[in-house]
């Protein structure tokens, strides 16, 4: 069991989001926080997290768009000594990758595509960026690193881009598990999708095994 912070703003526009409220940097209905009111705030929960052995997560958004909150509040975390892990595209300057990996003990890291231009045109961003960090985190620290893929019907969702999202994670300085999350239709409607992201269990399920052939560890979230 973990405590999710969201934090406003991100550097992405995926055309599924879900969570499409937070992508401005400032919102009509946010609330601003110091470091250790919010660290007091979410410690409410600690003794059910701290019973299963899990902590604080951040997220967004783009969590690490505002690094320096970011920042003051996983030092915060890490003085209560709280599990500290994070959710990000990846989709940020290398400086801020390097501050936060020194907070963090867990790294959840989308990799949505490896493919270029399907990454700028479903997203707006720079695969090359993402990959990039997402090499030096595996080469430069030991954190443990969970990448994340985000199974989109249309998209991401068919044999090939599977193969070729294995044979990129094969070729990190180290291994890394991944874990599958299906696309789903809750928030459709609110992200003003132009399309149904939601994929079927037999596609996801196809998705996991094409992946653990290619050597990579792979887990399915629903």
């Amino acid at each position: 069991m973990r405590t999710t912070v969201f934090l406003q703003g991100c550097t992405l526009r995926c055309w599924w989001c879900h969570n499409p409220d937070t992508r401005p940097a400032h919102h009509p209905r946010e609330r601003e926080w110091t470091t250790t009111d919010l660290a007091d705030h979410v410690g409410r929960d600690e003794r059910y997290w701290r019973r299963s052995g899990g902590g604080i997560t951040l997220s967004g958004g783009e969590p690490l768009m505002r690094i320096e909150a970011a920042c003051g509040f996983l030092d915060e975390c890490g003085r209560r000594r709280w599990h500290r892990a994070v959710e990000t595209a990846g989709a940020v300057g290398r400086g801020s990758i390097q501050r936060a990996a020194q907070r963090l003990d867990h790294w959840l890291f989308d990799l949505k595509t490896v493919d270029a231009g399907r990454f700028q045109e479903a997203t707006g961003g720079d695969l090359q960026g993402v990959l990039e960090n997402l090499r030096w985190l595996l080469g430069q620290t030991s954190v443990a690193v969970t990448v994340r893929i985000p199974l989109i019907r249309g998209f991401n969702d068919d044999p090939a881009s599977w193969d070729l999202m294995a044979a990129c994670l094969r070729g990190m300085p180290r291994a890394a598990a991944a874990a599958i999350l299906p696309g789903h239709d809750v928030g459709v409607n609110l992200a003003e999708c132009p399309g149904n992201p939601a994929v079927e269990r037999h596609v996801a399920e196809a998705a996991r095994q094409r992946l653990e052939t290619g050597g990579i560890q792979t887990a399915l979230t629903w």
